[in-house]
């Protein structure tokens, strides 16, 4: 998720979260990639986020009551994250009036991007597998 992230603002090369705005009608593919990562940093499902935040605290509250506020704090970082990136996703939407048309982009981080936004959504679906395949290298050593 991070690479994916990283390598959509190395793609786009701008500082301002107002540098994205109209962002989804100049670059539709590179708009849904970004939103697919920002919501698997949040969390949602179907994305690996989603599992991870699953499985971390599915962890946490096997270690007893006291370390609920860890839950609690995991909870409110979701939260807060998730309405920054809303923030963020709300910014590529709004329409602009002169749209500027922008030069292409070095292909290796367009590559990155989608390549790590599909695999954000594909390890969800194959999860049983991945914690089969880790099951498996845990229990022979």
């Amino acid at each position: 998720m991070n690479v994916a992230l990283w390598a959509a603002v190395i793609n786009y090369n701008k500082n301002n979260i107002s540098d994205y705005t109209g962002l989804a009608y100049k670059r539709p593919f590179y708009t849904l990639a970004v939103i697919f990562t920002l919501l698997s940093m949040i969390g949602f499902p179907p994305t690996s986020g989603f599992l991870a935040k699953l499985f971390v605290m599915s962890a946490v509250t096997r270690l007893g009551i006291i370390y609920l506020v860890f839950i609690l704090i995991m909870l409110l970082l979701t939260v807060v994250a998730f309405f920054a990136y809303l923030k963020l996703i709300n910014m590529m939407f709004k329409k602009i009036p002169n749209p500027i048309i922008e030069q292409e982009r070095p292909v290796f981080s367009k590559i990155t991007l989608y390549f790590c936004s599909g695999i954000t959504i594909l390890l969800c679906f194959y999860s049983s597998k991945i914690i089969e395949l880790c099951e498996l290298i845990s229990y022979s050593l």
